[in-house]
């Protein structure tokens, strides 16, 4: 399949995550609008920066569909009254019901409270964004292996080394000054760098754990670059593999989505959408040496058994 790359399958995958909690239902699950039926959940997953945002926004233009950027992340590490703001703009924008509370610890009791949210407004499909994270205070290898366990469907996309440090350096760059110290106040767990090396080596870092990690698992693998070059065969073939619908709605960037929102690229969660483009791919010469050695002395192995030169 164009752009698709089935990795080494992993013999412990079985049962789903619900199978793997105690079998009484968690409480206050919201009230139903329709008949409860099976929701199909699809989790993507990815290195920073490396277009996970925009497959579950392009995912989420199919029929019935509710997409979540990083609500995981979200219960984290944002402070209780974000998260309320954040849910409550999502429900007032989408007119939705029953949608889960503003704080849960318990990973498990959260899937299953955005299940019931995407059963109780009449959802038959949840695709759920995580961005892989190996760093230690953001570190989620836990609760993404439980997905991957789970025996529902794990996409993972990935995009050259050099294209998601230019993209986090740019993002890190903007955090400065008042616009940094207000982002600290909103998430006081953010990352702190001290310098453009220091960015570039985290990373080298999370993307290597990350190459890593999808070796060792069977993980439907799609890369940013072939979903940028030819939007509607990787597209198609994701939601093949993920048992999904092909809609070709869901490419058109003027075409409705149903509700999506969460945390994740500020590009595509808060500007007017734009059509897939090839524009942000090769963007090394943005990069200097230095930086890019760092990168290299890091992920050249990994990267070249994923295609691409460093």
């Amino acid at each position: 399949m164009h752009g698709l790359a089935p990795m080494v399958p992993n013999p412990a995958s079985a049962g789903t995550v619900a199978q793997r909690v105690a079998p009484a239902a968690p409480p206050n699950l919201p009230r139903y609008r329709f008949a409860p039926s099976p929701v199909r959940t699809v989790f993507v997953i990815g290195p920073p920066r490396s277009g996970t945002t925009l497959l579950s926004f392009l995912l989420a233009g199919g029929p019935n569909v509710l997409s979540l950027s990083e609500p995981f992340r979200l219960h984290r590490v944002f402070p209780r009254f974000g998260i309320r703001w954040l849910l409550r703009e999502l429900r007032r924008k989408h007119d939705l019901q029953g949608t889960p509370p503003a704080w849960h610890a318990n990973d498990r009791v959260l899937l299953e409270h955005l299940r019931g949210a995407a059963r109780s407004n009449g959802m038959s499909t949840l695709i759920i964004k995580e961005t892989f994270r190996s760093e230690l205070a953001w570190a989620n290898l836990g609760l993404l292996q439980q997905f991957v366990d789970g025996g529902d469907p794990v996409i993972g996309i990935i995009r050259h080394p050099y294209d998601c440090a230019v993209s986090t350096l740019r993002m890190f760059r903007l955090w400065r000054g008042v616009v940094g110290e207000l982002v600290q106040f909103l998430v006081p767990d953010l990352p702190l760098f001290r310098g453009d090396e220091d960015i570039a080596e985290n990373v080298a870092r999370t993307w290597n754990d990350f190459a890593t990690w999808c070796e060792t698992r069977e993980l439907l693998l799609v890369k940013y670059e072939d979903l940028a070059r030819d939007p509607r065969a990787t597209l198609a073939g994701v939601c093949t593999k993920a048992g999904l619908a092909f809609d070709p709605c869901m490419l058109d960037h003027r075409h409705p989505r149903g509700p999506f929102g969460g945390i994740g690229d500020p590009g595509v969660m808060t500007r007017p959408a734009r059509p897939v483009s090839t524009k942000s791919i090769g963007r090394r010469r943005r990069l200097p040496i230095a930086l890019q050695e760092i990168l290299s002395s890091v992920c050249a192995p990994s990267a070249a058994r994923f295609g691409y030169a460093l």
